[in-house]
């Protein structure tokens, strides 16, 4: 079959498809390992690794600890008696408010500087907790500074105030019973008199 002039057109006019091919640059194999790796890696060592090396610590390192505990409640002038009518019940209301500021004053004084110079004057508090048998992390050295000392104390004397009860929970914890009972012995006696002058005009009534 011979062409004809219009076959011959189409094929002139036919459009000619060029086919390139672009190589794109190759992802690394690992690229989804890495942020999955690190994930791991961070969990070990931030939740997994602190667990166990505490876990560790208190099973076969920590030493034993001991805790008093001593409770005593401070008196208001007005805590006690009151009528019943209006100026009554308002002297309650206001001697309330005064029994919890005497009372944080009381546990003020139990986290202060001045109660460890008084502790200092009646017991070798840094021999006790710079002593054979405590482990390195729970001893204090006795050449540390007083103020670091006084930080390490704020630990081994906790005051507490219950503003329900109005009364006062001091927990003293050492590394021996008898330590214990001592160091609470002494923090009550020293706390006395505190006390007692807070305590005494609510004694005259």
């Amino acid at each position: 079959m011979k062409d004809t002039p219009e076959t011959t057109d189409a094929k002139a006019e036919k459009p000619q498809v060029v086919q390139k091919v672009i190589e794109l640059p190759k992802r690394p194999a690992n690229t989804k390992a890495k942020p999955r790796y690190w994930l791991r890696a961070s969990f070990v060592l931030l939740v997994v690794l602190p667990i166990l090396l505490s876990t560790f610590y208190f099973a076969f390192i920590a030493s034993d600890r001991y805790a008093v505990e001593v409770k005593f409640a401070v008196r208001s002038p007005s805590s006690e008696g009151g009528g019943a009518d209006l100026s009554g019940l308002m002297g309650g209301m206001s001697s309330g408010g005064i029994t919890t500021v005497d009372s944080y004053m009381v546990t003020d004084f139990l986290q202060s500087r001045d109660l460890i110079d008084k502790l200092e004057q009646r017991v070798d508090l840094r021999q006790m907790f710079d002593r054979d048998g405590i482990d390195y992390f729970s001893r204090f050295a006795r050449d540390r500074p007083k103020e670091e000392f006084v930080e390490y104390l704020t630990w081994r004397i906790n005051p507490y105030f219950d503003t329900s009860s109005q009364i006062i929970t001091v927990e003293v914890q050492a590394f021996s019973p008898e330590v214990a009972r001592l160091l609470a012995t002494q923090v009550l006696a020293l706390s006395a008199p505190l006390i007692s002058h807070i305590s005494w005009p609510a004694r005259l009534h």
